[in-house]
Formats: C-alpha cells, sequence, structure tokens
C-alpha cells in the first residue's frame, strides 16, 4: 500500500502527476454560482463542468454550495479546504481528479443571512438546484406551489429566515430587485421533466403571494432554463474511501465515484452573464425536449425493461444482467423499438446515443442495482413503457419489445424472486393501488391490470392485440421461467415469419397517432 496523503490545498503539489488537479489559484476565483443541494450528483456533474471552465482560466465562475439543513457535507470538506476527489470508472481503468469549483459550502438552517448575502453579491450571475422533486414544493393537482406545506408557510412567515430554496430565490430577487441590480439566472438540475417551468411556476406563484410588482419583475426579467442532466453517481461508501486511499494514496472524508460518461443540455436562455458551459461540453439548444424525450425512452426506458427482466433472472446489477447474452440480446432490441418512436429532426444521433447507452449499462464499476432500476415501476411504466407502445403501434404496429417489458414488470410486481423468495418491489403508490395483490391473484392473466388506468392508460390496455402480446409473454415467463421466456421472445424476433399480433387485421395510423 502506497503512502497517503491528506486532501488539502497544501497537498495538491505531492500528488502524483498523473492525477488532474485545480490549474487555477483559487484566490483569484470569484463566486457566481451559488447551488442548492450540494450531493454526490451535483459533485459529479455540474461542478464539475465548473471546474472545467475554472482549468480553462474563466475565473468567474467559482460556487457556493448551499446545504439546507445538513452540515455533514460542510464539515467533511471543511478539513479539505472544500477540495474532493472524483473517480471516473470504466473497463479501461480510473481516472482520479482533485476538484476546487466548490469554494465554500454554507449550511441555510445555522446561518441565512449568509446564504442571502451571497445571492444578493453582484458576482452571482447564476443559481442551480438539484434538491429532488420534493425540494420544489410543486402540487402536482393544482399545477402550482404547496402553499399548505410547512416549509412554504414558515418561508411566508418568516421572510429573512427561509427555509427553502425557493424562499431563498424569492427572497433574494426581490431585495436585488428593489436594490435595481439585474437578476441571476435560476436553473434546475433535478430530473424532473420540464424542469425550468416546474421552477418557474413555483417562484411566480410565491413572489404573487408577496406582490404583484416582484411578480412582474421576475416574470419580465428573470430566466428559467430547461435542463437535462445524466450521470450515474452511485452513494459514497466506506468501500470507495478505503479504494481511494490504498489503491490511490489519497485521504479523502467524502469523495465520489462515477462513470465517465456525463451528459448536460441546457436552454440557451440566461438573464446574466453566461458561462461559456459549451466549451467544456455542455449542450445548448433552443429546444431540450428531444434530448429529454431521448433519454426518457432510451436510458430510462432500457432500465426499466431491465430492472425486471433482470432481477427475475436472478443477477443483483446491471452489468451482471447484460452480460447474459439473452438479456443483452433483447436490451438492443428494445433500444431499436424505441428509437422508431423519436423525433429524427432534432438533430440527435440515436446510433451513437445507443452504444453509449449500452457501455454504460456494462460497465461492472457502477454496481447498478436492478432493484433501483424497477422502484417506483407504476409511476414510470407509463411514461418509460406504455406511451412508446402506443407510438410504436402507431409507426408500425410492432411493439413486441414494449409488451414483453411489460410483461415482465407485471411478473416483478408480484414481489417473488427467481426462486420463490419474496422482496420489496419498492413502490408504495403501486401497493397503495392494489399492484401487487392484482398481479398475484392474476397469475399468467394480466387483464385484471389494466383496469389501473393511472398505469396503462386506456388505449392500449383495450388494444386486443397489445394486450394478446403482453399475456402471451407473461404466460410464457410464469411458465417457463425468466430466462427461456426471453429465449424463446428473442428467437420470435429473428423469425420473419413470425405473425406480427398487434398490428394483424388493424389500421393502426388511423387508431393511434404520436404524441
Amino acid at each position: 500500500m502506497q503512502p497517503t496523503v491528506n486532501l488539502s490545498q497544501k497537498a495538491l503539489d505531492a500528488l502524483p502527476d498523473h492525477y488532474s488537479t485545480p490549474s487555477y489559484n483559487r484566490d483569484d476565483v470569484k463566486t457566481g454560482v451559488v447551488h442548492f443541494g450540494p450531493g454526490n450528483f451535483f459533485r459529479a456533474h455540474q461542478a464539475v463542468y465548473f471546474d472545467n471552465l475554472l482549468n480553462q482560466g474563466d475565473l468567474r465562475w467559482g460556487i457556493s454550495a448551499v446545504s439546507l439543513r445538513s452540515k455533514n457535507l460542510r464539515d467533511a470538506l471543511a478539513e479539505q479546504d472544500n477540495y474532493y476527489t472524483l473517480v471516473e470508472r470504466a473497463k479501461e481503468g480510473e481516472n482520479v481528479r482533485v476538484v476546487g469549483s466548490i469554494k465554500e459550502v454554507l449550511v441555510a438552517h445555522e446561518g441565512p443571512d449568509l446564504v442571502l448575502n451571497r445571492l444578493r453579491n453582484p458576482d452571482t450571475k447564476l443559481v442551480t438546484l438539484c434538491v429532488t422533486q420534493n425540494g420544489y414544493y410543486y402540487n402536482n393537482q393544482t399545477k402550482t406551489l404547496d402553499f399548505d406545506h410547512p416549509d412554504i408557510v414558515s418561508c411566508m412567515e418568516e421572510e429573512s429566515d427561509p427555509v427553502s430554496a425557493v424562499g431563498f430565490i424569492v427572497t433574494a430577487l426581490k431585495e436585488r430587485m428593489d436594490a435595481g441590480m439585474p437578476p441571476f439566472t435560476v436553473m434546475s438540475c433535478d430530473n424532473i421533466p420540464g424542469n425550468g417551468n416546474v421552477l418557474r411556476q413555483v417562484v411566480e406563484a410565491y413572489a404573487m403571494s408577496v406582490s404583484q410588482e416582484l411578480y412582474e419583475w421576475i416574470s419580465d426579467n428573470v430566466e428559467f432554463p430547461v435542463t437535462m442532466v445524466d450521470r450515474i453517481t452511485p452513494r459514497t461508501t466506506a468501500e470507495h474511501i478505503d479504494t481511494l486511499s490504498q489503491q490511490h494514496g489519497i485521504d479523502d472524508a467524502w469523495p465520489v465515484f462515477t462513470e465517465t460518461f456525463a451528459q448536460w443540455v441546457i436552454e440557451d436562455t440566461f438573464c446574466n452573464e453566461k458561462p461559456d458551459l459549451e466549451s467544456v461540453g455542455a449542450e445548448l439548444t433552443e429546444n431540450v425536449a428531444p434530448y429529454e424525450l431521448t433519454k426518457i425512452r432510451i436510458l430510462n426506458g432500457s432500465h426499466m425493461a431491465l430492472g425486471p427482466i433482470g432481477h427475475l433472472s436472478g443477477h443483483d446489477y446491471a452489468h451482471q444482467a447484460m452480460n447474459q447474452p439473452e438479456i443483452n440480446t433483447f436490451i438492443n432490441g428494445f433500444i431499436d423499438t424505441v428509437i422508431t418512436t423519436l423525433p429524427k429532426d432534432a438533430g440527435i444521433d440515436f446510433d451513437d446515443y445507443k452504444s453509449s447507452i449500452i457501455d454504460r449499462l456494462v460497465n461492472p464499476y457502477m454496481k447498478d442495482e436492478l432493484t433501483r432500476l424497477a422502484r417506483n415501476g407504476s409511476q414510470k411504466v407509463p411514461s418509460r413503457l406504455m406511451q412508446p407502445a402506443r407510438e410504436a403501434v402507431a409507426v408500425d404496429g410492432n411493439a413486441d419489445y414494449l409488451a414483453f417489458a411489460v410483461a415482465a414488470w407485471i411478473e416483478y410486481a408480484k414481489g417473488y424472486d427467481s426462486k420463490g423468495a419474496e422482496f420489496d418491489i419498492n413502490d408504495v403508490e403501486g401497493i397503495n393501488m392494489g399492484l401487487q395483490e392484482l398481479a398475484r391473484q392474476s397469475g399468467a392473466n394480466p387483464r385484471p391490470l389494466f383496469a389501473l388506468r393511472k398505469i396503462f392508460g386506456h388505449e392500449l390496455s383495450s388494444h386486443k392485440g397489445f394486450t394478446n402480446k403482453v399475456e402471451q409473454y407473461l404466460r410464457d415467463i410464469v411458465d417457463n421461467g425468466m430466462t427461456t421466456a426471453l429465449s424463446h421472445f428473442n428467437e420470435e424476433q429473428l423469425d420473419p415469419s413470425t405473425e406480427n399480433e398487434i398490428s394483424s387485421g388493424i389500421d393502426l395510423k388511423q387508431t393511434f397517432s404520436p404524441t
């Protein structure tokens, strides 16, 4: 075991030359970004893009990271001068770098004034968020801010002492308006469809409750770009910390391990100075929606298919499942099917994207748990399987791969693995609506489940061709097990004489139209 170095500013020069370290002097870096929610994903993703900008010599984009409640990251990084190690893992090896773009970590509930001071500082040009869907306090029923949530009530009662990111943002924007200062751009980096639009809605709703003037000023002057972000980033474990120390000689209290792939697509609309993120690999576009749909259909859809299929085949992790030939063949065919449902005029290279997804799925270092991919299926199946199935039927009538994925998920929803042992499907909403009970009672008959319109919709769940296919595949899985059923399916797809029951005798172009 090689000698170790405790990560800090002074220790950077002691690290081996093949480890990438910041090339800039942090004393010269301005704090241009305030970020809410500095979890592992942010430190593997946005913070790295800004670190690359700083390494290019644009020193306007240092980060003030704001944790709303937890002090754990602040305390861990304080001993390291806010540096941390990023380890990118691939089959070719590991790339180790030290990231220095985070200049400070603030804990909001300990010092809200410190956060507001940073937000009102003219150097702050951009505010970003990774606070998960719950952190937006967005009510899906009313399509606006949840004014009854205790955090929002508290923010409105104590304007100078916010407890939510939305509260901090609106309070700071009001102060900037009152002072005649330009606003900052507000950018969501959470995995929420149309995330910038959701963020605008909750901010403007909050602002309206403060004053009409503030609402109009924000509406007229503040931009909320829609973004799409992607990078698999597991939680940091003791094993990661030990690996970094023993194999790479760095003692880091909270390193981040991730994959080599990273994607950041950003709607090109800013209201203050714009960081040149394109120069470090981000994609700026007028319309993020096609990229978002591509990710949902190809990446997230593959996850929704692979999770149940892989787990019911006896595997624990994505890469293990993808090493099984029957599963690998199926996932490749699944992606080819969903590509037919995607817009062809968005300038996206689907073949290249597919190749990158397959490479990520077979990466043995990510140890992406199949149960994680399959969790909350009742909320994911409508957009990741049913909607593309509807459009695949409309395009050419062939939704076989999607029908098999639906059948596999129904079998998975029973909560029994390949050996008959019970497991938690991690789908509270689905269980509450009777999904698991129906799946167990119905055996190989999927039709009772199609009554769950919130999941399966109306058109395809009452479409004889599609439901027949789901029933055929579910029966094969129940009778013969997942691996045999997959083999039968793959053989069927290779046989050009096999009749496509879904499209047979039906004018699908007229029955269904893509949305």
